[in-house]
């Protein structure tokens, strides 16, 4: 049995996640790690500001001739996106009067930093996932209007992480997100979630938007601990789906469910 292990800096010591030889010698970026013989430290640098990907409001969503159409914002205000991204803050808040809808993700991955010369976030949902977002969302929300009885004939649509960091590792390691890789993923993004005081920030952040309806298209493994705080907060229309990573294989007849 391979005796490896993963740790966060400033985590109780407890907190650890075996690690096979394999995946222990594939953690090579060493400027945000400690690593012994045995044990691999995550530097707490590694969840600093600097590091952090913003959540954005990045579509309207707009009803015409009885169905929605999914228009970008009007200007790219953060320019290391792919799509017209606005920064979620209070100014945003405060000037924004249309309705809300929420795409709720996990964490960011690999699309969402740039990595040379420096690890940089960009915005999140690059890649494929805002790909499949920008494809299949408008087709999704068509084909579910009895389910979402929208009311309003435009709404924002906000894509958000609980999570705003890269909790999947992959700048140490640069593998993708299958078997011990998502493990690494989900054991990063739990310890943050439970003990790294996100849990409090996720349901300070909804209590603030107040949105109309909230989607959680967090992972499997995931969503039930965004289900728990939606709970809480009393948030009462919520539905689940597939995280759009995997909209690819369904060419957006995803099963949206009420929640």
């Amino acid at each position: 049995m391979d005796n490896y292990s993963l740790k966060i800096q400033g985590f109780d010591s407890n907190s650890s996640l075996s690690l096979s030889k394999v995946v222990f010698d594939s953690f090579t970026v060493l400027n945000f790690i400690e690593k012994s013989d045995t044990e691999i430290i995550l530097k707490k640098d590694f969840f600093s500001e600097d590091y952090k990907v913003p959540n954005v409001c990045r579509y309207r969503l707009v009803k015409t001739d009885g169905e929605y159409n999914l228009l970008p914002n009007e200007a790219k205000k953060i320019y290391s996106s792919a799509f017209n991204d606005i920064k979620i803050d209070d100014e945003f808040l405060e000037e924004n009067k249309l309705p809300v809808i929420i795409l709720i993700l996990e964490s960011p991955h690999k699309d969402e930093y740039d990595y040379t010369p420096n690890l940089t976030p960009k915005a999140p949902a690059q890649g494929v996932t805002g790909t499949q977002i920008c494809e299949k969302f408008e087709k999704i929300i068509n084909n579910h209007l009895d389910e979402l009885e929208l009311k309003d004939t435009e709404y924002r649509i906000l894509i958000i992480n609980p999570i705003p960091y890269q909790t999947s590792l992959y700048h140490c390691h640069h593998n993708t997100l299958k078997n011990s890789y998502k493990d690494i993923r989900d054991f990063v993004w739990k310890t943050l979630w439970e003990d790294g005081g996100y849990k409090s920030e996720f349901n300070k952040l909804i209590k603030k938007i107040n949105p109309d309806i909230i989607i959680n298209a967090c992972t499997k493994d995931l969503k039930i601990n965004i289900d728990e705080i939606l709970n809480i907060i009393g948030v009462e229309r919520k539905y689940h789906i597939n995280h759009p990573a995997n909209w690819a294989y369904t060419n957006g007849n995803c099963n949206l469910e009420v929640k």
